[in-house]
């Protein structure tokens, strides 16, 4: 049986999903404009390497995943940080776009080993019907990492630029992150010997497939991702469009990190099992809502703010629904490989989100983005609504 982990370990899992997300993530919007100053690479140029690391993380997923069903948790993740430190410093030291591809070809490896996904794998197979407030304060904690490593990276940029900033972000994974993954996650084994136990998370993901709520849950997901992707990079330009300062349109985008946190934090003060079915038909139809109050609300900064409070409170909770919706409607058993199938297609969706968008603007303004992603939203909150109760974990393996 599978090592338990303590209050302390899982605080401590917590605290790496800031050090992973806010250094092969979020650390990319603040490098991204002194690498073009300096290397004159054009911006299309530099943001495919992000969708390239997307990508590349997709596909990974359902291996990873299967990989920490295994048991193989304690090695993955911290082979994830070690293998994010090396990418980090061959992307300090490249002048040519192949460095930069490659380079985050190894991060997007690197996501998939250490973000979320992975993280919630390693919670479920060590705690069972215990997870689900592990995954809050996994969540919890995460939410910060654009909070901490944004204004962190820019104060490196500005005293010793870019490529010094990379090395400090490549020596906290290899000094901090790498050594604490392989010291919480000590008495994660390998499942040898007996043959059911091997072949029986296979057969669960397997079955996985021939479940109706397996592709509910991935439409759920996947349009809730196409939506996030699309807003995060087309709000400021929506809210100029709409006659909103500069500042104004800066300062409601900014409120977008804390409301997450919040709607976590209102997660985490809940006693008792967290009710998946009714969390989910819940913030599915809170999406719609936010969408198309953005839609019909023209330059009313009232109904804008409402529209991001929604967006905002809703987009910080369905992570944690992500993470226990899984086990609720699909079971335990094989969580990782599941959790993986529905978070490639996740990454997908997010990858191609901005260029979707953009098209959908190009064709008639954010008028037609905001309908085509309340459509898609509302897609995804009547595959989660026609998903029947779910039965207890148990009696799902």
């Amino acid at each position: 049986m599978p090592a338990g982990l303590g209050a302390r370990a899982q605080w401590t899992l917590a605290a790496l999903q800031l050090l992973s997300w806010g250094s092969f993530f979020y650390a990319f919007t603040v490098l991204a404009l002194p690498m073009e100053r300096e290397l004159g690479w054009s911006r299309p140029a530099i943001m495919m390497a992000m969708s390239l690391a997307l990508v590349v993380a997709g596909l990974l997923a359902p291996f990873v995943g299967h990989a920490i069903d295994r048991g193989h948790g304690r090695r993955v993740m911290t082979a994830g940080s070690l293998l994010g430190a090396v990418m980090l410093c061959l992307w300090s030291v490249g002048s040519a776009k192949p460095f930069l591809y490659a380079a985050w070809t190894g991060l997007g490896a690197a996501q998939a080993m250490t973000f979320y996904d992975a993280g919630f794998a390693a919670l479920t197979r060590r705690l069972g019907d215990g997870a689900p407030r592990a995954i809050m304060r996994m969540t919890l904690l995460g939410g910060f990492a654009g909070t901490v490593f944004i204004p962190l990276t820019g104060w490196l940029v500005d005293h010793m630029g870019w490529r010094d900033a990379l090395m400090v972000l490549a020596a906290i994974n290899l000094f901090v992150a790498a050594p604490l993954h392989w010291l919480v996650l000590a008495g994660d084994r390998a499942d040898e010997g007996a043959a059911d136990t091997v072949h029986a998370p296979r057969g669960a993901w397997m079955g996985a497939l021939r479940q109706r709520a397996f592709w509910m849950l991935v439409t759920t997901f996947g349009t809730w991702s196409l939506a996030f992707g699309s807003l995060t990079f087309h709000l400021l330009p929506l809210f100029a469009e709409r006659g909103l300062s500069d500042s104004m349109g800066i300062a409601l985008l900014a409120a977008v990190g804390p409301l997450q946190i919040a709607g976590r934090i209102g997660l985490m003060l809940h006693r008792g099992e967290m009710p998946s079915r009714l969390l989910g038909r819940t913030l599915t139809a809170a999406l719609v809502a936010a969408l198309l109050l953005l839609l019909v609300a023209g330059a009313n900064i009232w109904l804008i703010a409402a529209a991001i409070m929604l967006y905002g409170i809703a987009n910080g909770m369905v992570t944690i629904l992500r993470g226990i919706a899984v086990a609720d409607y699909l079971g335990v058993a094989g969580f990782g490989r599941k959790s993986g199938m529905i978070g490639a297609i996740n990454g997908f969706a997010l990858a191609l989100a901005p260029y979707v968008a953009g098209l959908l603007w190009s064709g008639g303004g954010y008028r037609l983005m905001l309908t085509g992603l309340a459509v898609a939203g509302a897609a995804g909150a009547l595959a989660f609504w026609s998903l029947p109760r779910p039965a207890s974990r148990a009696a799902r393996g």
